[in-house]
């Protein structure tokens, strides 16, 4: 109901915070080959609350996801991404990570099956000082070029407004708009204090 009219100003209105989001698709070809540069291993599940908070910056009432910014609510964002059915369901194997000479998790795409033909691009995420190496592109571009030679036949995705920079990566990877929803908050959000174990 995102573009029915008039919801945005009555949002704004009752003191609404309001967040446009972009649903994005496209369809899988073979131009892309896979490089398996940047396999997931299972222990980059411990490091994704950390790099997910360092991306994504201070509490925002309309993310929908870990308003407060605080660790207890990216680790319970992760075990949803990595161990639930919330975005669908995890598949290790078309997710990729980039550990530093540090190694620490610099950078992470979270990939899930959301039918029988179809990923979706659950969480894309560099750390900032990761960004401007062409490195998202890098991981997207090898993660679905993994995901067509499994056999799947269309990728989609999620991405906010308020990113520009991902959107531009995003169409030059060939996805286009199918729809758009709005992610609205205001006031404070409690959320539970304990956070199930990430699993894998």
């Amino acid at each position: 109901f995102s573009a029915a009219p008039g919801l945005v100003p009555a949002l704004v209105a009752r003191g609404f915070a309001v967040e446009p989001y972009r649903y994005l698709a496209r369809d899988l070809d073979d131009k892309v080959r896979p490089t398996a540069r940047f396999a997931w291993h299972p222990g980059d599940a411990a490091q994704l609350p950390d790099l997910l908070a360092g991306s994504y910056g201070p509490a925002s009432s309309t993310r929908p996801f870990a308003r407060g910014d605080r660790p207890e609510e990216w680790r319970h964002y992760a075990a949803q991404l990595l161990g639930s059915m919330a975005c669908g369901r995890f598949v290790a194997p078309l997710s990729a990570a980039d550990i530093g000479p540090d190694g620490r998790l610099g950078a992470a795409i979270v990939t899930t099956a959301v039918a029988p033909d179809t990923v979706h691009i659950a969480q894309v995420a560099v750390a900032p000082w990761r960004r401007g190496t062409g490195l998202a592109t890098a991981m997207l571009d090898d993660v679905l070029a993994r995901a067509r030679m499994a056999g799947y036949a269309r990728a989609t995705l999620l991405v906010s407004d308020r990113n520009p920079g991902a959107i531009r990566i995003y169409r030059r990877a060939g996805f286009s708009e199918t729809a758009t929803f709005v992610s609205a908050g205001r006031g404070a959000y409690p959320r539970r204090s304990t956070s199930p174990a990430l699993e894998t």
